[in-house]
């Protein structure tokens, strides 16, 4: 355990205004259960700024442009500007700072030791690479590529999602630092099974951002697909995106897929165990490869076996029987024969539900996700201890 020992993080995230904040309140809360006191400096919000208080992690704000150009920079800025009067206010143990904004902490930390004052140890987070190879995505890389030449160099620590996304950086900056990895969780409280046979329809899920990049039209191939082999079967769909209205489209044509669009965060559970599979069809792309999985985390929790492809982060659960990882490039085939073969074995169907809540039980949580970082932590600041 490492006490009462506090963090400061440091993370370009408008809390309560994103989906992209589940990682670093999901870490969080699993490393203060581990006895670390956090508080995070993190992007001004439209909220009410009650979020990370009522989760127990203190809150600080530095501005930042809504600008896509300038966002990361302004908040660069304003974070330099921001940790000095922090770090004179308050000790911290260690600094934990994401990519976007370490190349302001390192200078900070920098200046403050060339005048002789303390600083804490600190590590540079990396959980994804930018997303989008547009215009805006290329300065995106081109800051990206800066905060790895310059600053990971300089951290007393460098921790990524996943080995995936470690053999991407090796390749990409070759001299590079040890890396720790720290992957996604799940809350297994939030997401509970319904112990069930595999019925007379089966029943198939995806919820999550409706992109194109995600391989999404596939799902709908799938239900073409089993239409003709005459199986008995609804496929459900939602969340949002630019693709909505593709599959409103495409439910008012068939009888076998619904789509429910948006719903409530306190929905989905509910919504996830009264099926049968998850699909995650996602494609062969740098995103998927150096990323976490989480839904078919959600999945696992939720008794459901899980139709997926066999991007990076997806093959830790090889062999397991709950779940197909077909090839991304051309999934379908494996996925129907999948199908095929748990509707000719449904007395199996009830033990493999059972193995996906274990397998989660066992490897998916928040606890699992943060022990390495928790060891490496503590290590870290007993060397700097007097």
């Amino acid at each position: 355990m490492a006490g009462n020992r506090r963090i400061l993080w440091i993370s370009p995230i408008r809390f309560g205004e994103t989906i992209h904040q589940v990682g670093e309140i999901g870490t969080a809360g699993a490393l203060r259960n581990r006895g670390w006191e956090i508080d995070f400096l993190h992007a001004d919000s439209n909220s009410d700024g009650k979020l990370l208080p009522g989760l127990g992690f203190g809150s600080f704000e530095a501005k930042k442009s809504r600008f896509p150009l300038i966002g990361d920079l302004s908040f660069t800025i304003s974070t330099i500007r921001r940790l000095n009067r922090i770090l004179d206010n308050a000790s911290y143990d260690v600094i934990m700072a994401e990519w976007a904004c370490s190349v302001g902490v390192a200078h900070v930390l920098k200046r403050r030791r060339r005048f002789g004052k303390s600083t804490p140890p600190w590590l540079f987070e990396d959980r994804s690479p930018p997303a989008h190879r547009t215009m805006i995505g290329k300065l995106h890389w081109l800051h990206y590529d800066i905060a790895w030449r310059k600053a990971a160099k300089n951290a007393d620590l460098v921790q990524v999602l996943v080995p995936g996304l470690e053999r991407f950086l090796r390749e990409r900056f070759k001299d590079l630092p040890e890396m720790i990895h720290c992957p996604s969780g799940v809350d297994l409280d939030r997401f509970q099974p319904k112990e069930s046979d595999l019925g007379g329809q089966v029943r198939i899920v995806y919820h999550g951002t409706l992109e194109e990049g995600r391989g999404l039209r596939r799902i709908v191939d799938l239900g073409i697909r089993m239409e003709g082999e005459g199986m008995d079967f609804r496929i459900l769909v939602f969340g949002v995106g630019k693709l909505a209205p593709y599959f409103e489209e495409m439910a008012s044509r068939t009888s076998w897929l619904e789509f429910a669009g948006e719903v409530s965060y306190e929905e989905v559970p509910e919504l996830l165990s009264n099926n049968d599979f998850g699909i995650l069809p996602l494609p062969n792309r740098l995103v998927w490869n150096v990323g976490s999985p989480l839904k078919v985390m959600e999945f696992a929790s939720s008794g459901l076996c899980t139709l997926t492809t066999d991007v990076d982060g997806t093959i830790p659960f090889s062999g397991q029987d709950w779940i197909d990882i077909a090839p991304s490039n051309d999934p379908v085939d494996s996925w129907l024969e999948y199908l095929k073969k748990s509707l000719d074995n449904r007395n199996a169907f009830p033990s493999r539900r059972t193995s996906a809540r274990r397998f989660a039980e066992q490897n998916m949580t928040w606890d699992a996700a943060v022990a390495d970082l928790d060891v490496e932590l503590t290590r870290l600041c007993d060397l700097r201890s007097p």
